[in-house]
């Protein structure tokens, strides 16, 4: 995981006042401390990640990574050829397991130039 909430928990958390067990289950946990149309102009956060043929990346929200473990996500996007039906597989898992925010999870492989990715 590269990036973090913009949250008050995660703000605790980083600063060592909760563990991010505890923030799983903090009552202010989905209190944000940046957000779009609030008249402040926040600066976005940036990566630059060069990928390598092969690698696999999964852009999602908390949505999945709330509902989901680290281990569950890597094994679906290990077993799953196809990037399409890897988000949806994500997708679907997330909803089972109660699905108490809005899910979002974009698969994307990294190929060589001219190369297709299986199912295209």
């Amino acid at each position: 995981q590269l990036t973090v909430d913009h949250s008050e928990v995660q703000y605790l958390v980083s600063i060592g006042q909760l563990t991010a067990a505890q923030a799983l289950v903090h009552p202010r946990r989905n209190v944000i401390t940046r957000a779009l149309g609030t008249g402040q102009i926040w600066e976005p956060d940036v990566w630059v990640l060069p990928a390598r043929h092969g690698d696999r990346l999964l852009l999602c929200s908390d949505g999945l990574t709330n509902e989901l473990s680290p281990a569950h996500m890597a094994r679906v996007l290990a077993s799953v050829p196809h990037p399409k039906e890897a988000a949806d597989v994500l997708l679907q898992a997330a909803l089972r397991t109660g699905g108490r925010d809005n899910v979002t999870a974009i698969v994307a492989d990294a190929v060589r130039p001219g190369e297709y990715a299986p199912g295209f």
